[in-house]
């Protein structure tokens, strides 16, 4: 049998999936009317009018309007500044997934993406949308980095505010995250449950009536990429 030479075999070219508008605006179409990732997935990506030989399928998003394109370029101006931004303190780890998104946004053409680069695309929105309820946390409550210590102990009966619900879907975890002022500190403490646990729901309405109330509980620092703002993580906690 002859030996395979390795070095005349052609990679294969991903499949490139071409569309007449904006990508991500199409996303942004399909976000607004409650589609879910995997459902915007299978829309935009088995709905193609052309395959050619070229390896690549040709979609119609004659439908996405001004309002889609302009919430598309707002995500990917964010994502891009903060990226740069980043970059300028001289903060040069970045995760395979964030170069990738920043490969994909920083692109001239719009329209002509992989099926991996749309798998990161279409989960822009909801990244978006909880980046930007985050930052207004952080602006609004006392989070500046100096006002938090790297690790600290609950040890006196204390009251929690819920400020915020947080829905963190990604590819390492599925979080439901309650965001609580602490005390009357204006420090903010998180607690993050997995969107599974078959009790979120009930927790969820007591803590929305209730509030909570904790007689200790671990503190820890987070420490936010870029960013001169914090918040705690709080956890070991015991309710009263």
């Amino acid at each position: 049998m002859e030996e395979l030479d390795i070095n005349n075999v052609v990679k294969k070219e991903p499949i490139k999936y071409v569309f007449t508008n904006d990508a991500l605006a199409g996303v942004v179409h399909y976000y607004r009317r409650n589609r879910e990732p995997y459902e915007i997935v299978s829309e935009m990506i088995t709905m193609f009018t052309d395959f050619t030989g070229e390896q690549k399928r040709v979609h119609n998003l004659d439908y996405v309007n001004d309002e889609d394109i302009r919430h598309a370029n707002e995500i990917r101006s964010y994502y891009t500044k903060k990226l740069f931004l980043r970059k300028l303190k001289g903060e040069h780890r970045v995760s395979k997934f964030k170069k990738s998104m920043q490969d994909i946004l920083s692109r001239d053409d719009r329209n002509r993406v992989t099926l991996e680069e749309f798998k990161i695309l279409v989960k822009l929105p909801w990244f978006y949308h909880n980046d930007k309820e985050m930052d207004a946390l952080l602006e609004t409550y006392n989070c500046d980095v100096e006002n938090y210590s790297q690790w600290e102990e609950i040890t006196e009966v204390t009251e929690l505010r819920l400020v915020k619900l947080l829905y963190i879907h990604n590819r390492r975890m599925k979080i439901v995250r309650f965001m609580f002022e602490l005390g009357n500190t204006g420090r903010l403490a998180a607690i993050n449950i997995n969107s599974d646990n078959p009790l979120l729901g009930v927790f969820i309405r007591t803590i929305e009536k209730e509030g909570l109330t904790i007689a200790s509980g671990n503190l820890t620092i987070n420490h936010i990429l870029g960013s001169d703002k914090t918040y705690y993580t709080l956890s070991n906690w015991l309710s009263v």
